[in-house]
């Protein structure tokens, strides 16, 4: 249930191919507009946003190798559930949920670099 949704945020959450929610917040204050948050943000589900609550709050804890992000640190999912005090017979559904996003995320950041590596061997 919702899992087109959260690749939706999945893929917003990337990052690949859009501007920066930083970068146009501050292009649309330079010019006295509102940014278009509501046209860029996927849908969001009511059920889904405890799942994207928690992937946000850890959406920083990539574990990061030479070649770039390589996984989302689980241990800073399990400290953010117990932050959130999320029941243990409901851990293993936020659990697929997190994986889902992470995995969905680092998929289209990997396709994207592995584009410009392409794109500049050609060169």
């Amino acid at each position: 249930r919702g899992a087109k949704k959260l690749d939706a945020w999945a893929e917003f959450y990337s990052g690949v191919g859009r501007t920066s929610c930083d970068e146009c917040v501050k292009a649309n204050e330079a010019i006295d507009k509102k940014p278009p948050c509501d046209k860029c943000l996927p849908p969001l589900l009511e059920f889904n946003k405890p799942y994207l609550t928690l992937y946000g709050f850890c959406s920083d804890q990539y574990i990061v190798g030479p070649g770039g992000a390589v996984g989302l640190s689980f241990l800073a999912v399990d400290r953010a559930m117990d932050y959130f005090e999320i029941n243990q017979d409901e851990r293993v559904d936020f659990w697929n949920k997190v994986r889902t996003l992470a995995a969905g995320v680092l998929a289209r950041q990997h396709k994207a670099a592995e584009a410009a590596r392409a794109a500049n061997q050609k060169r």
